[in-house]
């Protein structure tokens, strides 16, 4: 995504096959690094560096991106001007963080 502080996994499958052992309706991964950075993709995961002063905030916001479909608000964002999530997606009705 052309940032280095941009973090996602690079193995979906196995991340699935480990959640799948317990029910959950979100999935968050705290990745023990100082660098700042994270990411999240909307009704898939959200992952956070744990070990940087403002990964509370990166946790909140990585958050609103997997759970809520949020787009960014950075003003160098196109995000925020293209697709949301639909009118009628319905609301998950539990949160369940694997840590």
């Amino acid at each position: 995504m052309g940032t280095e502080r941009y973090l996602l996994t690079e193995d979906n499958r196995s991340l699935r096959d480990i959640a799948a052992h317990v029910p959950y309706d979100a999935l968050h991964i705290m990745v023990n690094r100082a660098r700042y950075g994270g990411g999240g993709i909307y009704n898939l995961y959200a992952a956070f560096t744990s070990d940087n002063p403002l990964a509370d905030y990166v946790f909140l916001h990585e958050s609103g991106h997997s759970f809520a479909g949020l787009a960014d608000e950075y003003y160098t964002s196109l995000q925020g001007l293209r697709g949301r999530r639909p009118a009628d997606d319905p609301p998950l009705r539990r949160l369940i963080f694997l840590i």
